[in-house]
């Protein structure tokens, strides 16, 4: 879809002011440059989601849910119906990191199944992980409230909805660099990519997306009871449909 913009948000679980340093989003609008998004909260980032017009994807980079026996556990037949839960408690989880969450001193990895199947074919670590080199459990509990306030606002959240004018999608720069290759950028994005690492996974991240427009305009929502329990990470290779 040529007239689609695409957004990669490099997300971050750091609390109140220290936020904006590691928060960056890339643009890529409909026949032009890729811009950034710096120096903004959470809240702003999702404010400038809310404001914007269709056709618009954005890709959010930590997890959309938990491994299936978490929602199996309360009673949940999808993903979304945790995150009121996550809003209630996650800043909770997050003070005491209570199990299965794990990560910090004095805490170990509990004897149950920590990753998504997501997680282990990209190669991400457990959304459970609250703290450590490249943990993602931080950012997710401060996200998925989020992704109730897009959804409420007309967004679709895949795999749960079918793709929609505007559409959210779980990313994982990492797996989304090797793909990116070398691509030229506008000077001062270059120098930004180069100097700021959540910089550098926003901009590949978007150029990649922006690759595969019309596979992202045409995604399914999930049909099997694992993924829309657990979500799904976007990949190229994922199929746009049945």
């Amino acid at each position: 879809m040529d007239g689609l913009t695409v957004i990669a948000v490099d997300w971050s679980g750091r609390a109140g002011a220290e936020q904006v340093h590691a928060i960056r989003a890339a643009v890529v609008p409909p026949g032009g440059p890729v811009e950034v998004w710096a120096d903004l909260r959470r809240e702003d980032v999702v404010g400038e989601l809310l404001d914007i017009g269709g056709p618009v994807v954005v890709g959010l980079d930590f997890s959309f849910g938990f491994p299936a026996w978490v929602g199996e556990w309360h009673g949940c037949a999808s993903g979304p119906e945790l995150w009121p839960l996550v809003a209630r408690d996650g800043e909770d989880w997050i003070a005491r990191c209570p199990p299965p969450f794990y990560g910090r001193a004095g805490t170990r990895a509990p004897a149950v199944p920590l990753r998504r199947v997501t997680e282990r074919e990209a190669g991400a670590k457990p959304t459970f992980l609250l703290a450590g080199g490249g943990h993602v459990g931080t950012a997710s509990l401060r996200g998925m409230p989020f992704l109730a306030a897009l959804r409420a606002a007309g967004y679709a959240v895949w795999p749960f909805d079918d793709a929609a004018g505007r559409t959210a999608v779980e990313i994982y720069p990492a797996s989304l660099r090797a793909a990116a290759g070398a691509p030229e950028l506008p000077r001062r994005v270059a120098r930004a990519v180069a100097n700021s690492p959540d910089t550098r996974d926003a901009v590949l991240s978007a150029l990649v997306m922006a690759r595969h427009r019309e596979r992202l305009a045409s995604l399914r929502a999930a049909t099997d009871p694992v993924t829309r329990l657990e979500g799904a990470i976007w990949l190229p290779a994922v199929a746009a449909g049945p």
